[in-house]
């Protein structure tokens, strides 16, 4: 099961950064759609691990204690997307809305985005793949073990 699911993570990371565009609407469109697809990668895991977790639970308390683990989950989840492909679509976004032309020139010349999108979306693979053992374990430790 944890092959699948990283597998589709790996799918979800490859199209984001293999999708994208040059002109700071097509950039801001690009960030979004990566963070999204991130998301998506991050709540498949976490539901992964609730239901191998439910369906090993034997009471309500175990059950109460992996849905509050999954909100906890969710919670960092929605962190360490902030924190890696999420990290630069605040500044574009103010830059799409402000459409200074000199401003997204500067913003250009500093940032190589297609480099920028897939370093970040290795970090974001690398913190998942450091996360999701953590989560199953504190969601395991519901149930005693």
């Amino acid at each position: 099961m944890k092959y699948y699911i990283y597998t589709f993570a790996t799918f979800c990371c490859f199209l984001a950064v293999s999708y994208g565009q040059s002109d700071m609407e097509g950039i801001r469109r690009n960030c979004h759609f990566q963070a999204n697809l991130a998301k998506i990668a991050l709540i498949t895991q976490i539901e992964g691990a609730v239901g191998v977790e439910k369906g090993l639970a034997k009471s309500d308390e175990e059950m109460d204690c992996i849905e509050i683990e999954k909100k906890r989950a969710q919670k960092e989840g929605e962190t360490v997307v902030a924190e890696t492909v999420g990290k630069i679509i605040p500044e574009v976004d103010a830059l799409v809305s402000k459409n200074d032309q000199n401003e997204i020139d500067e913003f250009l010349k500093r940032t190589d985005y297609p480099a920028y999108k897939k370093s970040a979306m290795e970090a974001f693979k690398a913190k998942l793949k450091t996360w999701v053992p953590l989560v199953q374990s504190r969601m395991t430790k519901c149930r005693g073990e």
